[in-house]
């Protein structure tokens, strides 16, 4: 049961990001002043099978085969918004110099970025380039946890969804930790 509930977050929130990106397109601004976010939903296009193509970064082979099947389950869902996603691996560095670099210039981001969550600081410094997800986040906070995304929060907006929770283990020599005095049922 809790895999399957796990199961089911996982997919609303990618279809979430892909809709967002789907949404995101802000007239053509090409990241002008004003906090606007540079290149929103500029790299979706319909093409001429009437799917709308997005372009999604990422460093890691099973995230893109993960969106990949995304994709494929909100077609077959969605029959008449049809997505084409083009996803991208990179090495780690690379993918995120890369969209700094297309994000700050303006020019080049794709629709879609996943972000690691060390580097997401780097980009929510100064005014961020990112589309705010406010719209998307905020009707569902109430059901999920809160602090997984303030971490992709700066000055009351989201700019990212978390789509993997990964779990925490903590390793202990408990002959040190009796040694020291201390017990590790008292650790918050």
């Amino acid at each position: 049961m809790k895999q399957k509930l796990t199961s089911m977050v996982t997919l609303l929130l990618a279809i979430v990001l892909i809709i967002s990106a789907c949404s995101g397109n802000n007239g053509g601004n090409n990241g002008g002043s004003g906090g606007e976010a540079a290149n929103a939903g500029s790299n979706a296009e319909s093409n001429a099978g009437g799917k709308t193509k997005l372009e999604f970064w990422t460093f890691q082979q099973l995230h893109a085969d993960f969106y990949v099947e995304m994709a494929k389950r909100w077609n077959e869902v969605n029959p008449d918004k049809q997505i084409e996603l083009v996803a991208n691996v990179s090495p780690f560095d690379d993918v995120h110099n890369k969209l700094l670099v297309s994000l700050q210039s303006g020019s080049g981001a794709p629709d879609l970025a996943d972000i690691e969550l060390g580097k997401f600081p780097n980009f929510l410094k100064g005014e961020p380039q990112l589309v705010p997800l406010n719209d998307i986040v905020e009707p569902e906070l109430s059901n999920l946890v809160k602090a997984r995304f303030d971490i992709y929060a700066k000055d009351g907006n989201y700019y990212g969804v978390d789509y993997h929770v990964g779990a925490s283990v903590i390793y202990y020599n408990k002959e040190l930790l009796d040694k020291a005095g201390v017990n590790p049922a008292d650790i918050k």
